[in-house]
């Protein structure tokens, strides 16, 4: 049987530009892309152009052997933002314009012998390119600045970009960073103790296992006096400061990449009780961190943001206040008063370590309040923990998450885990009243996502009209138990986690999920006002798979 194929659409050739020439001297037969909207084919040696229609791109795929008009790709050539002036991705003497997100593309052309400087947003003449390889490329003696490079027929093009929000370029995830977090990020805590800063041999860190999760640590960096550097025993975990260059074992710092961060980048502020946060990647701490925090007293601090801010980065290095009763933060509570209208941001309490969260105020004329509220209530022996350290960002446009974000994920795989969740079952609480976004990037070439969860979260109706909770279904057996949790007849009528149409909740244990999305995809987080049934809340491990397309 033979079908036929009715086609999209009907595309005629025309004559190519004589300027065009170039592209088919050396390629008789072949399809190229002269810009991000004109493919050109050479036939016999002459080149002839197709405009790439509404919706579409000009794009090297290996699977057409060349250059085809397709939708979508590469995300250089779409309006993927608002208010774009981008250079060409294959031709630097052209440059496109983008008014609103998702619009269509316009190219121009710089008068002849200029190529578009996207720092200037202006024609200009050609920066000699440095490149030997394709890739992207940090300047070593500025890494707010990096250049990919990319070969055309013509030879190299280099493209130059510009970081934002005091953060470089590290090439070896391939983003705009923080560099203040590298160093730190390359330590890590093995085992309670004092530990040598790997990369500054004036510093060192103190680990602390956390409170319910003994195989999790958090540390607290300490500096030396002016003159005096750490000395590393041979004992695992302890040492002191001794005079410069006395120490036993000559250190040498290592550098996690070549670029050089100006000394006053990471000299970050730490503000604690009646004060007030104006400067970026500031921390809010207890009194006397990492020490116990007894006070019953309210601490507060008035975070006032730049006026190009659009959002605030909360990230909670350690977060340890009295555990909820029942779900309710009626004793201890961290709270952030202000934001946008409807934002809803969540009342915290118990061991909230590692978390984050996202706050939007573009249409917020007031500046923030955080607020940690202690009581004189020692639940769980906690009073003699109880500490913070939360670090405080300002996000502009160009590095702003999107809006309702309460948490947002940009890496290819992960952790995620509700507030105040613990691996020992006998701690964790799920928190009430929660209704908030975690929100993942849509990063190229990655498709879909597959969830692994774990945890309890509500109770689930079956068919025979009975709430099962996970504690009400210990005594089932393992098969039936997953039935009842996330079989077909479910409703998820209180707690749950959605992801798309599809509810979640019940005992979470093993369960894995693949989410479907060509584009962003969040998992929307509900609780309502009570948790009689303790539910421990969620942990859930993900992991972007590419696309089969």
């Amino acid at each position: 049987m033979v079908t036929g194929c009715t086609p999209y659409s009907t595309r005629s050739f025309s004559v190519a530009e004589p300027n065009l020439q170039q592209f088919c001297n050396n390629a008789e037969d072949e399809f190229i892309c002269a810009d991000c909207k004109t493919l050109v084919i050479c036939i016999d040696g002459k080149p002839y152009t197709e405009p790439c229609e509404y919706g579409s791109v000009c794009s090297m795929k290996r699977s057409f052997k060349g250059g085809v008009c397709y939708p979508g790709e590469p995300a250089e050539c779409t309006c993927n933002k608002a208010d774009i002036f981008r250079r060409d991705y294959y031709n630097p003497s052209k440059f496109l314009t983008c008014g609103i997100e998702g619009s269509e593309p316009i190219i121009h052309t710089c008068p002849e012998g200029l190529v578009f400087n996207e720092q200037k947003r202006a024609c200009g003449t050609e920066i000699e390119s440095s490149c030997t390889a394709s890739g992207t490329f940090a300047v070593e003696d500025d890494c707010s600045r990096y250049y990919s490079c990319i070969f055309t027929t013509g030879g190299w093009v280099q493209k130059e970009f510009t970081c934002r929000n005091n953060t470089m370029f590290n090439e070896e995830t391939g983003i705009c960073e923080d560099p203040c977090d590298w160093y730190s990020g390359h330590f890590s805590c093995e085992a309670e103790g004092r530990y040598a800063n790997p990369s500054d041999c004036t510093k060192y860190y103190e680990c602390f296992a956390e409170r319910h999760n003994p195989d999790i640590f958090i540390w607290v960096e300490h500096e030396c006096p002016e003159g005096y550097e750490w000395n590393q025993m041979v004992k695992s975990g302890v040492g002191h400061c001794v005079a410069s260059g006395t120490a036993k074992d000559k250190c040498v710092p290592q550098k996690p990449n070549q670029c050089k961060i100006p000394d006053e980048w990471c000299k970050a502020e730490s503000i604690s009780c009646n004060s007030q946060i104006s400067n970026d990647r500031s921390y809010f701490i207890s009194p006397n961190f990492p020490e116990s925090h007894t006070s019953p007293n309210p601490c507060v601090v008035k975070v006032i943001p730049p006026e190009n801010a659009v959002q605030v980065k909360l990230e909670f290095e350690s977060m340890i206040l009295n555990d909820p009763l029942e779900g309710d933060c009626g004793n201890d509570s961290f709270i952030v008063i202000g934001g946008n209208p409807g934002s809803n941001l969540p009342i915290l309490c118990g061991d909230n370590s590692g978390q984050h969260m996202y706050i939007d105020i573009d249409n917020s004329a007031d500046s923030l309040l955080l607020q940690v509220q202690a009581s004189d209530y020692n639940h769980f022996d906690l009073t003699s923990e109880r500490k913070w350290k939360i670090k405080v960002s300002f996000l502009d446009d160009e590095s702003a998450v999107p809006q309702r974000c309460l948490q947002y994920f940009s890496k290819t795989q992960g952790i995620i885990k509700s507030f105040n969740y613990a691996e020992d079952y006998d701690y964790a609480m799920a928190l009430n009243n929660l209704d908030y976004s975690v929100c993942f990037s849509y990063v190229n070439g990655y498709c879909n996502i597959n969830f692994n969860f774990n945890g309890t979260l509500g109770e689930t109706t079956w068919d025979d009209g009975i709430a099962y909770s996970a504690r009400s279904m210990k005594g089932l057996k393992n098969k039936e138990r997953k039935a009842r949790c996330y079989g077909y007849g479910r409703d998820c009528w209180d707690d749950y986690i959605q992801i798309g149409p599809q509810k979640i909740c019940g005992d979470l244990d093993d369960l894995v999920i693949t989410g479907n999305s060509t584009g962003p995809m969040h998992l929307a987080i509900k609780t309502d006002d009570s948790n009689e049934s303790a539910d421990a809340g969620f942990y859930v491990s993900y992991t972007m798979m590419p696309c089969t397309y």
